[in-house]
């Protein structure tokens, strides 16, 4: 049976059921063999997700239920993840002795449930799991995703499964993280994200921190084995965070692993680093000027910082050369004397 011209027809005669909004999950899983874009997988698990909100599920007002998700995610065990482009709805179709639902893409049927336990279901509850279902493969079946075309050659049977999600513990983007702690929303599929929620592409790679040089004037000649450098990172950043072994002087001088502490010696309310470096060491990589930059640069957590400072370098004493002394002879005393 053709069941891609119903979606179209009923436009028109959809009304919209008042309900308490939900979040709701509908999971379509089986195994399948094809390829993507030709790397080809054989009898591989094959999950398909599709999200949605029970408050947009419409009713034609004889025997079709559909709802447009927000999203619809397949995955692939050995392949991948990708997001399901085109216009994605899920339905259910009830009739006397014969109901059936399933999910399409572009009008095309990619997975269909056939059983009268659905002659009850309006896409608003949790419900199932229910099988069998399958992959609706008329030679071939394509489904357009952002990680290629899937090309599905034949498939075993798929069970179909609804969830209203616990808005207390929802993960909306399939990262990991729950939403109530997510700083990055939509993630794509398939990326690594840290602890907030944010793929390794989201967060920023480099940031500028706030850096000042101790002492101000540097006297190449003074004593004093140390000199020591205060870092302070932007909102966000926690410099107890900062790996300290990866703290640079101009890229090549590394800090004492021995002295540091974070405080506060500003009193502007955000927390400092203060390092130090071996005063030989510096000396001998800085210019000596009334303006020479330092810069000082680090990671903390995977975001690597870079500051900058001006101070004055003065060099070493210059000693003068005196000639020795002449000398000359004393006709009174017969001796040589020194002018």
């Amino acid at each position: 049976m053709n069941r891609t011209l119903f979606i179209l027809g009923v436009m028109m005669f959809l009304t919209a059921n008042i309900v308490n909004a939900e979040p709701i999950n509908y999971t379509f899983t089986g195994t399948a063999t094809g390829s993507v874009d030709g790397a080809v997988f054989s009898n591989a698990e094959i999950t398909i997700t599709a999200s949605a909100d029970t408050e947009n599920v419409l009713f034609d007002g004889y025997n079709i239920f559909q709802v447009i998700p927000s999203s619809a995610m397949i995955n692939i065990a050995g392949i991948g993840s990708g997001t399901m482009t085109g216009d994605i709805v899920v339905f259910n179709l009830q009739a006397f002795n014969y109901s059936f639902g399933g999910l399409q893409q572009d009008n095309m049927d990619i997975v269909t449930i056939e059983s009268l336990e659905l002659e009850m279901y309006d896409l608003k509850t949790s419900f199932g799991p229910l099988s069998p279902g399958y992959l609706s493969i008329y030679g071939s079946l394509n489904i357009q995703t952002t990680m290629g075309t899937v090309v599905i050659n034949s498939s075993g049977d798929f069970t179909f499964q609804a969830e209203v999600q616990d808005v207390q513990n929802m993960d909306s983007d399939n990262d990991g993280v729950l939403d109530a702690d997510d700083a990055c929303d939509n993630t794509p599929a398939g990326e690594v994200v840290d602890e907030e929620g944010c793929s390794i592409g989201e967060v920023e790679s480099s940031i500028t921190a706030d850096i000042e040089f101790r002492p101000r004037t540097l006297n190449k000649k003074s004593k004093g084995r140390w000199v020591g450098v205060f870092i302070e990172l932007p909102q966000g950043y926690e410099v107890s965070d900062i790996d300290r072994s990866s703290i640079l002087l101009e890229g090549l001088i590394p800090a004492s692993p021995r002295f540091y502490r974070v405080g506060d010696h500003d009193r502007d309310g955000i927390q400092e680093l203060i390092v130090k470096f071996r005063k030989n060491d510096v000396i001998d990589v800085l210019p000596e000027g009334d303006e020479v930059s330092v810069t000082v640069s680090g990671t903390v957590g995977t975001t690597t910082f870079e500051g900058m400072d001006s101070i004055r370098v003065v060099p070493r004493h210059q000693w003068r050369h005196h000639p020795p002394r002449k000398s000359c002879s004393s006709s009174r005393y017969g001796k040589r004397r020194k002018h």
